[in-house]
């Protein structure tokens, strides 16, 4: 049985992941190794997630894992099932809603039922590179080449926002669901928000803003909860 492991946090050092858990007491560390000694699908990890439970998920090159603190399971393609991954190459994972976690593959985007542990749908954007990107509410944005989308919880389907005329180098989304991007070599940031994520009907209004960001052209950034780190 999967079991919550509270707040801890994951860090990624070559191959191997150590977990330290804060011991609040004390003040000090504690610390253990994850790998495929304990049951890790793969040491490639190319995205790591602590969802709202506290679970620690890990998107690997062979395999979606999920560890509890204990043990872990490993979640690859079965195609004998009515839905699942549509590849096993797992780039990134977001939140979906409390319950429910976005696992981007590079073959398009799985809904995956943290309560059944299976996926319950799948989205494809033909002959589009996306990237989906969402808050702890599960607000959720996907960024394409040529088209912006935004998940409708009503209709629980991706909607063509708008069209997309700027490459990102990257993105995230607010508390309230407000969508910002850093465009590639530009000096400012742009901001897309939505009145609504749960609107009975299929047509938005999309509104877009921008704002300085610096007064020279930004080559790199880097964003964690919100703190834009840039060169």
């Amino acid at each position: 049985m999967i079991r919550s492991i509270g707040n801890m946090k994951i860090y990624l050092a070559s191959l191997l992941i150590a977990c330290f858990q804060v011991m609040l007491a004390s003040s000090s560390y504690s610390s253990f190794t994850i790998n495929h000694l304990q049951g890790l699908s793969n040491s490639a990890v190319l995205s790591i997630l602590q969802d709202n439970q506290g679970l620690m998920w890990f998107g690997t090159y062979d395999g979606f894992n999920c560890y509890d603190g204990r043990t872990i399971d490993v979640f690859r393609t079965d195609f004998s099932k009515g839905r699942t991954l549509d590849n096993n190459i797992i780039s990134r994972i977001q939140i979906a809603s409390d319950d429910k976690l976005w696992v981007q593959s590079y073959s398009g985007v799985n809904l995956f039922s943290t309560d059944s542990l299976s996926v319950i749908d799948n989205y494809v954007f033909p002959d589009e590179e996306v990237i989906v990107f969402s808050n702890r509410k599960g607000d959720s944005w996907i960024v394409g080449k040529r088209n912006l989308y935004y998940y409708n919880t009503y209709h629980r389907c991706f909607v063509k926002a708008g069209a997309m005329n700027l490459n990102q180098q990257s993105a995230y989304v607010d508390g309230q669901g407000g969508l910002h991007i850093v465009p590639v070599n530009d000096t400012k940031m742009i901001h897309f928000s939505l009145s609504s994520f749960s609107a009975d009907s299929l047509q938005t209004s999309l509104d877009v803003t921008s704002s300085p960001l610096h007064s020279k052209v930004i080559k790199k950034t880097f964003i964690q909860s919100g703190v834009i780190c840039k060169e």
